[in-house]
């Protein structure tokens, strides 16, 4: 099973909205709907709440605040784990960004290949300079035992901080 994690990055914008996906906050603003969505802030500027609150994925709107209780969707994520280099089958992980928590949750779902689309951390509002650092850190040492355990992950396009770090899709199709 491939899934596609798309965040809000402007790499986000290419994808093609194909296959089954999962999205974080407002991606949709890029006119693609995603069959899950992962809401775990609510300190959002009104034009990207628009977003968020228009959003139907049908397999369910994951979040764990009150805030969004009211969404038709709405699912309560459950319990999320820090990520400490270990990966159980079952367990939901959180570093600090929402993106690392839909590739959990992913793994979780039988993922074999994942997808990462608009993943870029350029001009990102909170991750910048060390802070930054260690979020792309724990990314790598989730995906490298992601690895270990036969789920491979990419990016969609070649945008961000990881486009020196990742293989695209592209690039492993065709080899």
């Amino acid at each position: 099973m491939i899934v596609n994690i798309l965040s809000c990055g402007s790499s986000g914008a290419n994808w093609d909205g194909k296959g089954y996906s999962i999205g974080v906050n407002d991606c949709e603003k890029f006119g693609k709907p995603v069959n899950r969505l992962i809401v775990v802030n609510d300190n959002f500027e009104p034009s990207r709440e628009v977003f968020i609150r228009k959003s139907r994925a049908p397999d369910g709107f994951f979040s764990q605040l009150d805030y969004w209780k009211d969404h038709p969707n709405y699912k309560d994520i459950g319990v999320m784990k820090h990520f400490n280099n270990r990966i159980d089958t079952g367990v939901l992980y959180h570093a600090t960004t929402s993106p690392f928590i839909a590739m959990s949750m992913a793994f979780n779902m039988g993922a074999k290949e994942i997808v990462l689309h608009g993943v870029d951390f350029i001009n990102h509002p909170i991750k910048h300079g060390d802070s930054l650092e260690r979020e792309v850190d724990a990314y790598l040492r989730f995906i490298e035992g992601l690895r270990n355990r036969n789920c491979s992950v990419v990016l969609g396009h070649n945008s961000g901080v990881f486009s020196k770090l990742l293989p695209t899709k592209a690039q492993c199709s065709a080899q």
